[in-house]
């Protein structure tokens, strides 16, 4: 008789109830934005086109012509990667802290500081006509999918209550920008190249900024050979521990502590 009573029904009903409730929120907020995979939709598009995925989900696109296939890679990437796609585009355009708030300021402020989103815009122009056909062909693609899917966007986005912006063809500019930042990792050592190259003798030069290497090895086409040194690498690491006793209150001036420590240690 106690699993019959009023009380463990309710418990019960209520239960069920939450389970239905979350069920229902799994569905609303994680389930329903995912990208279509099958059917038919209307497009902007010059021809019929169709776009497979794969076994691993990876779109594969027939169209009938460029700015067709660029357009519905647009809408595609939109589909799996728009929370992605507006977190590098704030990143690049020094939007952060819209989003997430003061804690963003400071990469707000250094991204601006460079102005990569003022590169693009400003570079936008100049991009040659038939490049930027297909550009402005992925953004389209890009809004076609926003247009249709307001009301389904990434979980993300409701969780920090906003809406992206409509893609513009500049913001691909600027996205490819940042992309080039992150991977452009040696910028510190070529702006110490460039305080120091001039500053320095002929020799040093060529010991600390190498153009050459002898165990280079050409893939394609022919270089300039590189003779070996004299005495081998033993000549080569004592003259680096003898120059960068030189070198050390040199690099000391220009700000370069990393190098310093490494240098130091050469010269032991």
């Amino acid at each position: 008789m106690l699993f019959h009573t009023p009380l463990l029904r309710a418990i019960n009903l209520s239960i069920a109830v939450l389970l239905v409730a979350l069920l229902g929120a799994a569905y609303w907020l994680a389930w329903r934005p995912l990208p279509q995979t099958a059917g038919e939709m209307a497009a902007p598009i010059t021809a019929g086109a169709t776009v497979v995925r794969d076994a691993l989900g990876v779109p594969h696109i027939s169209a009938a012509s460029w700015e067709d296939a660029i357009f519905l890679q647009g809408y595609v990437t939109a589909q799996d990667r728009m929370w992605q796609m507006d977190l590098l585009r704030r990143r690049a355009k020094g939007q952060l802290a819209e989003a997430f708030g003061a804690g963003a300021l400071v990469a707000d402020r250094d991204v601006r500081t460079l102005g990569l989103g003022e590169a693009a815009r400003r570079a936008w122009p100049h991009v040659p006509p038939d490049l930027r056909v297909l550009v402005e062909a992925y953004a389209d693609g890009v809004n076609a999918w926003l247009s249709t899917h307001a009301d389904a966007l990434p979980l993300e986005f409701r969780v920090l209550r906003y809406a992206p912006a409509p893609w513009e063809p500049a913001d691909s500019l600027a996205v490819g920008k940042l992309l080039a930042l992150d991977l452009a990792k040696g910028w510190e050592d070529e702006a110490l190249r460039a305080r120091a190259y001039d500053r320095l003798p002929a020799d040093v030069q060529a010991m600390l900024f190498p153009k050459l290497f002898a165990q280079d090895r050409i893939l394609v086409g022919h270089d300039v050979p590189v003779a070996a040194a004299a005495d081998g690498d033993a000549m080569t690491e004592t003259a680096l521990k003898a120059r960068s006793r030189c070198l050390v209150p040199f690099l000391a001036l220009t700000g370069s502590a990393a190098r310093m420590r490494r240098l130091r240690s050469a010269a032991r």
